[in-house]
């Protein structure tokens, strides 16, 4: 299966230097589309990823990919696409897995000319934060191909959607009529 991204669509999203050697990460992209993105799509056709990487140049798999606008009940919705989500996932995935010296004054403190081993839990936070957003990219494109059902059947329907992308949408934080004070953020208004 080919990658739907490279290393540049990465730099797009987030700083990397620009001296590291493109074949050594091209792992950490097909992990990130092969095990973060399928499962954020959660989708019970047999393989809607393999699906996306031979169609890229179709009208509508474009707008799943490289995000846009569609309509849908009178509402004209925006999307920002699969490939900055995915990009975020390889991205989370470098950082964590390599000592790669990510530069743009992320992953490595830069104190002097040289470079201090930044810390783990900042590392981590990094990651984290990397895939939040991912999920809210990918979130995104799970409500139009749930929407928009009968223009996207590979992808198998409403009832494949994860559901933590189904729940109400609320447009007041009212937190005397939760249970809990968490509150976990999807588009900022889903609550759990």
């Amino acid at each position: 299966m080919s990658n739907l991204i490279t290393i540049q669509d990465i730099r797009n999203v987030r700083p990397i230097a620009a001296n590291i050697d493109i074949n050594r990460y091209e792992q950490f992209i097909e992990e990130a589309q092969n095990i973060d993105l399928k499962q954020a799509l959660n989708s019970c056709s047999k393989d809607f990823v393999y699906f996306l990487t031979q169609n890229t140049t179709v009208a509508r798999i474009q707008l799943l990919l490289e995000g846009g606008t569609y309509t849908y009940q009178n509402e004209t919705y925006s999307i920002v696409g699969i490939n900055k989500a995915l990009a975020l996932y390889a991205y989370a995935r470098i950082i964590e897995a390599t000592d790669l010296t990510v530069t743009g004054h992320g992953v490595v403190q830069k104190t002097n000319d040289w470079s201090n081993n930044s810390a783990v839990e900042r590392v981590a936070h990094q990651a984290q934060n990397a895939r939040t957003i991912a999920y809210q990219y990918v979130g995104e494109v799970v409500d139009l191909l749930c929407r928009l059902a009968a223009d996207y059947p590979e992808y198998g329907g409403v009832s494949n959607a994860p559901k933590s992308f189904t729940a109400t949408r609320v447009n007041k934080f009212d937190k005397t009529k939760l249970k809990s004070d968490r509150f976990i953020g999807y588009g900022g208004s889903r609550y759990r």
